[in-house]
């Protein structure tokens, strides 16, 4: 079974060092390789729900071709066939 991890597209902040913005633009092109963007996940009062693609599912649902098996606070779960797809909402790791 594969496993990937995708992040969603965040705003970028001016500051940051160039070596950084690369490392970013090249999770991002992971993201437009599986067709699939996450943009927002919403708590409701039965659980989450993710707006994927320009389109809001839950679990169970489809969306290009990958069915959706777990939605949670931060991230995403999708399976096609034995592909597994983890969708992140924050990608970026903060330092100090």
């Amino acid at each position: 079974m594969f496993i990937k991890n995708v992040f969603a597209q965040a705003l970028r902040d001016p500051t940051t060092p160039l070596s950084v913005v690369v490392a970013q633009t090249a999770k991002q092109d992971k993201n437009l390789e599986s067709g699939v963007l996450l943009t927002s996940i919403f708590k409701k009062d039965t659980g989450y729900v993710a707006l994927i693609s320009g389109k809001v599912v839950g679990v169970g649902s489809n969306v290009n071709g990958y069915t959706v098996t777990q939605i949670s606070e931060k991230s995403v779960e999708l399976l096609q066939g034995t592909e597994k797809l983890k969708l992140e909402l924050y990608g970026y790791e903060i330092k100090r």
